[in-house]
């Protein structure tokens, strides 16, 4: 049986993530392109707010948007990416 190469895994993983996101805000902790590590509350859809998921980020992410997620950043009511290759840890918020 075939090894699944590493994008295949980051793909599955970004597919799992992004499944959770919609029912459930989650703690991720991940590095930063600056190198620090940041722990964010985040989701895809914050209900506990006005804003609508067509008022997504106005960025336009291109180079390596396969590789990114956009999320609801619970604490600074704003949306955030974060690049899936430097995810350390998923966990459920409480």
């Amino acid at each position: 049986m075939n090894k699944p190469d590493r994008q295949t895994l980051l793909d599955n993983l970004k597919v799992s993530i992004e499944s959770l996101l919609k029912r459930k805000t989650l703690v991720i902790e991940f590095e930063k392109a600056d190198g620090t590590e940041r722990v964010m509350r985040c989701t895809k859809y914050p209900p506990s707010t006005n804003v609508k998921i067509s008022d997504s980020p106005k960025k336009t992410y291109t180079r390596n948007s396969k590789n990114l997620i956009v999320v609801w950043d619970v604490d600074k009511d704003d949306w955030r990416s974060i690049k899936v290759d430097s995810i350390k840890k998923v966990s459920e918020y409480k």
